[in-house]
């Protein structure tokens, strides 16, 4: 709830900051451009870090696999089986039930 809230917020900002660009024309237009950059780049933090739990949580599945569980106990193995499993499913972090958070989603944000 906390992400969708953050993302709905970035958005909104951008959108306004965009629009006031078009519509007004004065001397603290160095102020919006700045503003708006570090908008920008706080979405785009927020998408990185969503990113990279994405890419790393895939690559649990073969960090297990490359470890010498063939040498574990009976047990460790059953436990290793297991996490494996859960990791062909990457953790993701999702704006609300609407999408996913990722690199791309970020793009298009601030792309449209």
């Amino acid at each position: 709830m906390a992400l969708l809230l953050e993302f709905t917020i970035l958005s909104m900002q951008i959108a306004t900051m965009l629009y006031d660009f078009i519509r007004t024309r004065d001397i603290t237009i160095v102020f919006k451009i700045t503003y708006t950059s570090l908008i920008i780049v706080q979405m785009f933090l927020l998408a990185w870090s969503a990113n990279e739990i994405k890419e790393q949580s895939s690559e649990i599945s073969s960090a297990v696999y490359e470890s010498d569980w063939y040498n574990m106990d009976k047990r460790v193995k059953k436990c290793l089986t297991i996490i494996m499993m859960r990791a062909q499913r990457p953790l993701t972090l999702s704006v609300g039930p609407f999408f996913t958070l990722t690199n791309d989603t970020a793009i298009t944000v601030c792309i449209n």
